[in-house]
């Protein structure tokens, strides 16, 4: 059975489909405006965008019992059936631009932020990150939790 999230459902099929000639056509107007469109959450069950419009409206899509729903908080997506132009706009800007992002990981945060990371500050990250590793700082402490001679250390490492 095929996944129900948004890259799945949110297609510029579902959007022509349930959006007048004329929301259609305004809508792409809004996508290909750049700066019209900024999305503020995107998970596989919800998607926010920021749309401009005569002034700022959000966009929300989600899935709601297996279905995809849109609404929006301009004027027009109360007062007439169907999607606004706002809905569209959005719509198009998560299938051609948010969709095709690379997903961000911690990992990958955590790999692009070291990768520019200068020797020293290589240095220093690995220090704090060994000084919170409770294994490592044992293998340096006794049972009291004291340092070890470098003798004692040696001999630990050995076992």
């Amino acid at each position: 059975m095929k996944e129900l999230n948004l890259k799945s459902l949110l297609t510029q099929k579902w959007l022509e489909k349930n959006a007048s000639d004329k929301s259609h056509v305004r809508g792409i107007r809004i996508f290909e405006d750049d700066w019209a469109v900024r999305i503020f959450e995107s998970i596989p069950a919800r998607l926010r965008a920021e749309v401009m419009g005569m002034r700022f409206y959000v966009v929300t899509f989600q899935i709601k019992r297996g279905k995809l729903e849109a609404v929006c908080t301009c004027p027009a997506f109360r007062d007439f059936d169907g999607l606004c132009k706002h809905i569209v706009g959005a719509g198009l800007h998560a299938i051609e631009v948010e969709f095709k992002k690379e997903p961000r990981t911690i990992a990958g945060a955590i790999q692009k932020h070291v990768a520019g990371l200068k020797e020293a500050e290589l240095r220093e990250l690995a220090f704090h990150a060994l000084l919170n590793d409770e294994d490592f700082r044992n293998e340096f402490s006794d049972d009291d939790g004291e340092l070890l001679a470098e003798e004692d250390r040696r001999q630990r490492w050995k076992e």
